[in-house]
């Protein structure tokens, strides 16, 4: 007769040893975690003084999209793939990717130029995604107002 408190012991994936059924309950308290140190310390720039100090090229890929040209397409026999790289004429924000040779895209990836990121202004939602609306609006109705003496108009 089989005795149901004698279950055969089984191997967790991390080696550990333990019988068939539902976990044991939980009985630690779980830690805390503390914030960073320097999340603290870091103060975050304003989003409408970082936006106007970045570099027109910035703001355009940022509101407009990136306008990618090839740059570089090289078989690698080891990999038997083609590490493919498009750059972005504007940003220089450059598109990696690896291909096999039926064109699938195995891996991705970005490579951006230096203070392109966003390291101390934290994630651009919809509103921040308005003030480099904006931003991209003021620069280029300066630039067509000082080049031909008009103001571009709504269509």
């Amino acid at each position: 007769m089989l005795d149901i408190n004698t279950r055969p012991v089984l191997s967790d994936l991390h080696g550990s040893l333990r019988r068939p059924g539902p976990p044991p309950p939980f009985t630690q308290a779980i830690p805390e975690v503390a914030a960073h140190p320097m999340a603290e310390h870091t103060p975050r720039r304003n989003i409408e003084t970082w936006a106007h100090e970045l570099p027109a090229s910035f703001i355009e890929c940022r509101t407009m999209g990136h306008r990618w040209e090839p740059h570089s397409a090289v078989w690698d026999k080891q990999a038997r793939a083609y590490h493919v790289i498009h750059e972005c004429d504007r940003c220089h924000t450059q598109r990696k990717a690896w291909w096999n040779r039926n064109g699938e895209i195995t891996s991705a990836g970005y490579s951006y130029p230096e203070g392109y990121l966003t390291k101390d202004v934290g994630y651009i939602g919809a509103d921040g995604r308005g003030v480099l609306r904006t931003e991209y609006l003021a620069r280029i109705f300066a630039t067509t107002a000082r080049g031909n003496g008009s103001t571009p108009q709504a269509s």
